[in-house]
């Protein structure tokens, strides 16, 4: 009798564990405009399982950011309109491979703030140096998707010595060959701050605005 209950508790919840696999699965395969991956990202691992999560303040803004694990660190810079949450399936598998991730919301991303100034990724590339000092990491190895690989060159461009490596991948270093699209940017540098605050804290694409950010020639 008691096996017998026993294998119904295991297959009930092994059938609810697969109906919320399928259903996830699902969720992600059908999201061909990527409208839930935009609004939500990927979960990450709770910020309890973190050994430090929090901010810096540097020029301006407070900057975000959570170390998870240990080993040789991996810095993750995600692209512009994202934020941290887009690294939810890449942060469990570098842990399981040994390595110490950080992550980092850009400013004026997801938990981090900004100031009137425009966004430029000089700026932002030293946003993450400050990140780096604070946790006294040395050396890092680099990751960055779009805005985030942009970022992870000037950073190693800037400070060579303090990175190990840069992967980098939908990098638009130079946008002379883009068609320009006068698009209203209401977090520009003449909108007031109550304005921007109503609206999303992300900076426009730079395909999309002249506000966006520039790398200086070299």
């Amino acid at each position: 009798m008691k096996s017998k209950i026993h294998d119904q508790i295991h297959d009930q919840i092994h059938d609810q564990i697969h109906d919320q696999i399928h259903d996830e699965i699902h969720d992600e395969i059908n999201d061909d405009d990527l409208n839930n991956f935009e609004a939500e990202g990927v979960a990450l691992p709770p910020l309890e399982g973190s050994i430090d999560h929090g901010h810096v303040e540097h020029e301006g803004a407070r900057i975000w950011y959570a170390t998870y694990g240990s080993g040789s660190p991996v810095i993750l810079l995600h692209g512009g309109l994202g934020h941290s949450g887009n690294w939810g399936h890449q942060v469990p598998a570098l842990l399981e491979a040994g390595h110490r991730v950080i992550l980092i919301d850009s400013r004026g991303h997801g938990r981090s703030t900004r100031d009137t100034r425009p966004y430029t990724y000089e700026l932002m590339a030293s946003d993450v140096l400050a990140i780096m000092d604070t946790l006294h990491v040395k050396q890092a190895s680099l990751i960055g998707w779009s805005d985030g690989a942009c970022i992870a060159l000037i950073v190693a461009a800037q400070a060579p010595t303090r990175v190990a490596g840069a992967f980098f991948f939908g990098c638009n270093m130079d946008p002379t060959g883009l068609k320009q699209i006068n698009q209203h940017n209401p977090c520009s540098p003449v909108a007031s701050p109550a304005t921007c605050r109503t609206t999303p804290s992300s900076p426009p694409h730079p395909t999309t605005s002249t506000s966006s950010p520039r790398p200086s020639a070299s």
